[in-house]
Order: C-alpha cells, then structure tokens, then sequence
C-alpha cells in the first residue's frame, strides 16, 4: 500500500505533511514555497480573439445537443450565416459540406447546420455580449432537420429546417475560433457539453446553472469544466483539456497560461459546484488470487467527508462493502485504494459514493470486473511424502524455501513455473513448511 505522500500543500513553516498519516518530512535550509500548477480549482477558460483556440475530437454524427457558458463584451464580425462570425464552438469546414458551429455574429448567438446549397443560420433574438455569465444550448434532430436554440434557458424561437444528412465532418470541433483557424472569439467559456440526443426545453434548465455528475449523466458524450490550473495564475504546461465523461480529451493551442487573459481565470461564482473532480477510477482482479483492487484518485476536495465503496452483481442493487475517510481539504490530487477480498465467482460491478460535509453526494463511474477462479499460485501434490521427492506446482516462476518446525532453513530452490519436484530423501520424519514468499504449505515427511 501507499507509505508516504506529500502535496506540499502546506504553502509556510518548514514541516511536510505525510497525507498518509506516516512520518512528516522536515524542509532545511528555507526552500522558497511556491505555487504549484497542479490544481483541480472552480475555473473558466479565457481566450484572447488574437490565435488562442481549443481542439478536441469530432464525436457526433446524429442527433446532438451543445451547452455551454460563455462570457463576452466584445462585438463580433457581422454577417447572415454563422461562418461569418466569431466562432465559439465550431465545427464548419470551408465550401458547402455537412458541419455546423456556433459564432458570435455581431452582437447576437448563431448557430448554424451546413449542406450543399443549403446552409442554415439561426440568430439569437437577444444579445450574448453582455459582459455577464449566458447560458446557451443549441440542438439538431436528423430526422426532420430541427433546429432550437436556448439562452439562459429562454427559447429563441422557431427555425427553417436543415439538411437531414449525417454531420460527417470535420475530424475536430474548435473552441475560440472558427474550425478554419479564422475569426477568433474574443471572451471567455466554460462548462461545454455535448449531447447524442436532443434535450428538452426543461432538461436544459434543470442543469445549466450546475456543474454535472458525468458518471449519472446519460447521454453524455463530452464534458470540458477547465477545472485544472491557478486561475489568473502561472500554468506552464497545462495544455490538456480533460473530457470527464470519455476519452476526448482536447488540446490548448497558443495559449499564455498567465495572468488574466488567454489562461485558466475564476468560473461563474454562481455556478453550484460538485464537491470534488473524479480524475480516475479502476478495478482489477489482484493476480493469483480472488481479490479485486480499487484505486481512485480525486482533484479539488474541499468539503468531502467520505467515500462509501459500493458493490453489485447485476448492475442494479447494490451493497455497501467499506467507507474510507477523505484525506481533507485538497486542491491538489488524492489517491484512495480498498481491497475486496471476497468477490463474487462472476460480474462484480463497483463504483464509489461521495459524501459531503453538508449532504450532497457524487459518484464515480461504474466498473466491472468479471472475476475468473484464480489459479493457486502454490500447491503441494503429495503432502505425505514417502518416496523422498516432494512433488509441487507453481503459477509462476518463485524461490523456493523449506523450514522445519523451528523454522530453521532446510533448503532453498529457484523453479520457473510449473510442476517441480525437490529431493527430501535427507530430511528427518517429521512437518515441514514450503513457502514461495507469498503462500505457505505444509508437508509431512514419512
């Protein structure tokens, strides 16, 4: 298990605290404590409309919804179609093809879906530049090319149907800037999500002033927070962009990751946050046995009281197996692991259940792991041994050692894995031990 683990965290004083309860370490000769860029914080991302953008994979192709917050006082390019404007979010590729983005078209919210000959743009009926925290969320049936469009949960209106088609390109999705590295977005953004279905009026308002658990959230296809990095801070480095639903994880392009602009800066303080980031989440059959393993690791626990470890069968019902404290306040990663010893023979289904301080909860996402009977990694054949030869199978390849009852060392072998066998014709009558370091058997010499 893990012996030691020091965050520096503790920002003065000379003392560094073990977060395992071990032994602290004592700073000498007055180290400088500086701030450190591993930090899981309620943030926003800032993009300077000069040649900062995000890019993150394509992962729609029919029915979508996107969300996301953004924040601006700037005016964009004019014009009647999105591709025109500033992008935000975008997805547009140059001539007539299917894609579709967002943009800031002078002072107003524009989506768009493209087609041959048949590109479409739905305008905002109220400003988005308004210097305050907007909600938007834009949505696309195939089936009948439906558009709607929502600010701050508000609907925009009705819209000319689209082209039916697949949104088959591009390969990426671009934040800050159209997909053709064109017409930047100058402001900031944050809580992206995207959707594979189309959500309702009252599914958008029910969360867009709340941070989503992505684990509970169906649906979810991605999910960007910019949670990483000092807001307004110094960020060389943190140029990922976390998806917390998937594997679409993005990328910071010509970012400063400094000060107040083109960096990580403070999110809507309005925004009701989740107690802590879920960073990792695994289970594993421990080798050469029946044992499962869970480790976790969190970011950004400020009010976490403790982590119940759940376990099921069939997905459905499930048991409580353990609770394990948090490691406290922590705006840097903390790591927790628990041993099931006794799993089912079959589909073990695990997941962990946060609680806070003052009642809220989160959960990880789900894991499975189908446990097979484990080999013995040690096993005597002939434990009454007549013949002078002890017969043995090993899983794996170990040193072999045999002590008597006193446990004096009788003998010590290296076998590769296997069936083996070990001469005992010298040993006296009597009980012995073998032992491969992790198992012990005992024999009897005749």
């Amino acid at each position: 298990g893990l012996l030691a683990s020091y965050h520096c965290d503790e920002a003065s004083g000379s003392i560094l605290v073990n977060a395992t309860g071990g032994t602290n370490g004592t700073l000498f000769n007055s180290p400088v404590w500086t701030a450190s860029p591993i930090v899981y914080s309620g943030n926003a991302l800032s993009i300077d409309g000069i040649d900062d953008q995000v890019t993150v994979p394509h992962p729609i192709s029919g029915d979508f919804t996107l969300e996301y917050l953004m924040k601006t006082s700037a005016t964009g390019i004019n014009g009647s179609q999105w591709f025109h404007g500033s992008g935000i979010i975008d997805a547009e590729v140059g001539g007539q093809t299917y894609d579709w983005g967002t943009s800031l078209l002078g002072s107003r919210l524009a989506f768009g879906i493209g087609g041959p000959g048949i590109d479409r743009t739905a305008i905002s009926t109220i400003d988005v530049n308004t210097g305050n925290w907007v909600h938007v969320a834009v949505s696309w049936r195939q089936s009948t090319g439906e558009v709607k469009m929502y600010i701050d949960g508000v609907d925009q209106g009705s819209f000319s149907p689209t082209s039916t088609q697949p949104r088959s390109a591009p390969t990426r999705i671009v934040f800050g800037s159209l997909q053709t590295n064109s017409r930047f977005y100058t402001g900031a953004i944050d809580e992206v999500r995207i959707w594979n279905v189309v959500r309702t009026q009252a599914e958008i308002q029910a969360d867009m002033n709340k941070e989503l658990k992505p684990a509970t959230a169906t649906s979810l296809l991605a999910y960007y927070t910019f949670d990483q990095g000092l807001p307004a801070g110094t960020n060389p480095g943190l140029n990922t962009i976390y998806d917390l639903k998937g594997n679409n994880n993005g990328v910071l392009n010509n970012f400063a990751l400094t000060g107040t602009s083109s960096n990580y800066i403070a999110q809507n303080n309005a925004l009701i946050t989740l107690p802590l980031q879920w960073l990792k989440f695994t289970a594993y059959q421990v080798q050469a046995t029946r044992q499962v393993k869970l480790e976790w690791t969190t970011g950004a626990e400020l009010n976490t009281k403790d982590f119940l470890v759940q376990h099921s069968i069939n997905s459905t019902d499930w048991n409580n197996i353990a609770v394990l404290p948090s490691a406290g306040i922590n705006t840097g990663q903390a790591q927790y692991s628990f041993v099931h010893k006794e799993p089912a023979l079959s589909a073990n289904y695990y997941r962990i259940l946060q609680r806070d301080i003052d009642n809220r909860t989160s959960y990880s996402p789900v894991q499975l792991v189908n446990l097979k009977a484990a080999r013995e990694g040690l096993v005597i054949i002939n434990p009454r041994v007549n013949t002078g030869i002890l017969q043995l199978r090993l899983a794996e390849a170990a040193s072999i050692s045999i002590f008597n009852t006193t446990g004096h060392l009788m003998k010590q072998l290296q076998f590769n894995a296997g069936t083996q066998v070990i001469n005992v014709h010298q040993f006296p009558k009597g009980i012995y031990v073998l032992s491969n370091g992790m198992e012990a058997k005992k024999f009897f010499v005749e």
